[in-house]
């Protein structure tokens, strides 16, 4: 099926299957093109997928951004494209083509941020230009008899990381509002998992956290391993949630000693696993989406009422029984449909797990935020898009320890495809004996997140110990418009050479990859800027005459140098130490030099 609309020519491939089909225009805002897809089948069914394909000029597109990518990616040939998968529990239905100079050629968007989906982009060499496509139903769903949709196509030239934004404000704006924010969610924790694995005590992890609670970390994270004797990874004892004693004596007194000391207790639960040696696990034999092999574990059904009933009674039980304040609940975005899955509808309360994931998600989050209103939940890549920030008010960085540029681009994504919740780094973890200022790298990657710490801080330098306490302060300082402020992103083709960070009042930017900083591009009257790069020279571009308050210090706040200068049009060239702090102070009377 082919149809032109608003100046786009647009195939539509059903892929056979009857089904009537309308692509209605809508009203946008100027450079915003938004189309309406409807599809109704001709009998209730489950859907094979259905494409929706055009084409846009290549102009200048260098590099193509989508989220859960652990970078930004290159062009690539369209048929083996860019691809942005998105479902309930996994993604975001964006994907956006951008130029050479971060600029937004155009994004794509759905309303529907539920539905399993893929958009695609590559170059199309015959044509020379540039296929885009949607996908619905790309993996399996439930039977239904009607689907909607709204395409968003922003063709505005702006800076792409305001394009990425803005699409995640019109989902908050059509039906995905962000849940509530605890101001705990955006203070430095700790979560010792890296570091421990498994292998903890109660008493290892007590001793730990006074010292992380000196340091300024207020909540610590403990991991998986507190229900169970087995060390050797995989999850075949999941699902059953008793405390192990050998590890965790008496986690009520634990939770209360760690209260005591000013630190809030978050607990690890993975909300889709019974493992194959759970007492439980002949239980809800039937009720499992699949068994994976690699990691010993079912797959719980959450279609059935029975499921969801049993998970939502087991975080209540540790919320009340335990004291708990949060829940980091892992591995949501392993539900998913296959053969294997079961297909007795009709004692299922949910046809479509889509559904069944909202509503499970939903229910955990009503029945804790009864009880306490400021509960953490902490998600994780790759279930962070707007169905879950409906729920999570903590949204983590997937796996990357000691990967300072996919920590980098974790960070920047979220930071541009969340609103009003908290981005959280990858747990931080260097070598004891890394020179201070590389082990700062770790913190200078996710330094628009909030860092989450995961050393034996009982066995770190004093170097170590001063520059981390450096940072969390500096952390807190600022955290509002290191969380919030509007996010610039530059070098998208080198997954990003600087990010900033725009308050009111003040601008934050740490260089990664470049070293030169325009005064005039940020537009406040004080700016911190943080040397990233392997190099000590830092340059400021002026266009006007400028009078600034210079002061530079180290990685651990030690001061290197303070001067008042007045600099002309052009460049000038500072000495920044590796992982230093350039803060820069506009001051507004001067006599101009002749």
């Amino acid at each position: 099926m082919r149809t032109e609309s608003n100046g786009i020519a647009f195939e539509i491939d059903l892929g056979g299957q009857g089904a009537d089909c309308a692509l209605l225009p809508l009203k946008g805002e100027p450079g915003v093109k938004l189309w309406q897809l409807r599809l109704c089948f001709q009998e209730e069914r489950v859907p094979q997928t259905i494409s929706l394909t055009f084409h846009v000029p290549r102009a200048d597109i260098f590099s193509v951004f989508r989220p859960n990518g652990k970078s930004v990616s290159g062009v690539l040939p369209d048929w083996n494209p860019v691809r942005a998968a998105s479902s309930s529990a996994s993604g975001a239905p964006l994907l956006a083509l951008v130029g050479k100079d971060d600029g937004n050629r155009l994004t794509v968007a759905l309303s529907d941020c539920q539905t399993p989906c893929c958009l695609k982009a590559g170059y199309h060499e015959a044509g020379r230009d540039m296929t885009v496509c949607v996908e619905w139903f790309p993996s399996p769903v439930g039977p239904m008899k009607r689907y909607a949709a709204v395409l968003r196509l922003d063709m505005r030239r702006i800076p792409a990381a305001r394009s990425i934004a803005e699409a995640c404000c019109w989902w908050k704006e059509n039906g995905y509002p962000a849940a509530r924010l605890p101001e705990a969610a955006t203070l430095p924790m700790y979560a010792p998992w890296y570091v421990f694995q498994q292998n903890y005590t109660d008493e290892v992890l007590l001793a730990e956290c006074r010292r992380a609670r000196e340091l300024g970390m207020e909540t610590v994270i403990v991991d998986d391993g507190w229900q169970t004797d087995d060390n050797g990874g995989g999850y075949a004892f999941c699902g059953d949630w008793q405390v192990c004693k050998n590890k965790i004596r008496d986690m009520r007194r634990f939770a209360d000693a760690l209260h005591g000391m000013g630190m809030k207790l978050v607990l690890w639960f993975s909300v889709p696993f019974m493992g194959k040696n759970a007492a439980g696990v002949e239980r809800f034999r039937g009720k499992y989406l699949y068994f994976n092999e690699s990691l010993n574990t079912y797959v719980l059904d959450p279609r059935f009422r029975e499921v969801r009933d049993y998970l939502v009674s087991v975080y209540e039980r540790f919320l009340e029984q335990y004291d708990l304040d949060g829940f980091k609940l892992d591995f949501i975005d392993a539900f998913r449909l296959t053969p294997q899955s079961p297909v007795n509808y009709d004692e299922m309360d949910f046809v479509s797990l889509e559904d069944a994931v909202d509503a499970l998600i939903g229910e955990v989050s009503r029945a804790l935020k009864k009880r306490n209103p400021e509960v953490l939940l902490e998600f994780r890549q790759h279930y962070t898009g707007a169905m879950m920030q409906k729920y999570g008010n903590m949204f983590r960085v997937g796996d990357c320890p000691g990967n300072g540029t996919a920590l980098r681009v974790g960070v920047a994504e979220l930071r541009m495809i969340t609103k009003g919740v908290a981005v959280h780094s990858d747990p931080l973890i260097w070598s004891y004996d890394d020179p201070v200022e590389y082990a700062a790298y770790q913190l200078n990657h996710s330094l628009f997140g909030v860092p989450q710490i995961s050393l034996r801080l009982c066995a770190i330098t004093e170097p170590h110990r001063r520059m981390l306490a450096h940072y969390l302060r500096y952390f807190r300082e600022n955290r509002e418009i290191l969380l919030f402020g509007t996010m610039l992103a530059e070098g998208f083709e080198q997954s990003y050479t600087a990010l900033s960070a725009l308050g009111e009042e003040k601008s934050i930017t740490v260089l990664y990859a470049k070293n030169i900083l325009s005064l005039s591009g940020l537009g406040r009257d004080c700016s911190d800027v943080i040397n990233a790069t392997a190099g000590r020279e830092v340059y400021l571009r002026a266009d006007t005459e400028q009078a600034l308050h210079i002061r530079i210090t180290d990685c651990m706040g030690d001061p290197v140098e303070e001067i008042q200068a007045v600099l002309r049009p052009g460049l000038h060239c500072l000495t920044v130490p590796v992982s230093g702090f350039l803060h820069l102070k506009k001051i507004k009377h001067h006599t101009p030099v002749r």
